[in-house]
């Protein structure tokens, strides 16, 4: 299962001319633990549509 590292800690990074930097906005905690809980539920159902589909005989209904 994917680790919950897969979700970056910054949200967005801007350039700012006059420093002459990148400027980054950080993600809230509470929104990357959702997106991670997120990729997390979309595996399970791939997994699950997989197995779904290669069940030719019917067994797992």
């Amino acid at each position: 299962m994917p680790a919950y590292s897969i979700v970056p800690e910054v949200k967005s990074v801007r350039y700012v001319p006059g420093a002459d930097q990148d400027k980054e906005t950080p993600r809230p905690v509470g929104r990357r633990r959702a997106l991670h809980w997120e990729v997390l539920a979309q595996c399970m159902l791939l997994v699950l549509h997989q197995l779904f589909a290669a069940d030719e005989l019917g067994a797992l209904e």
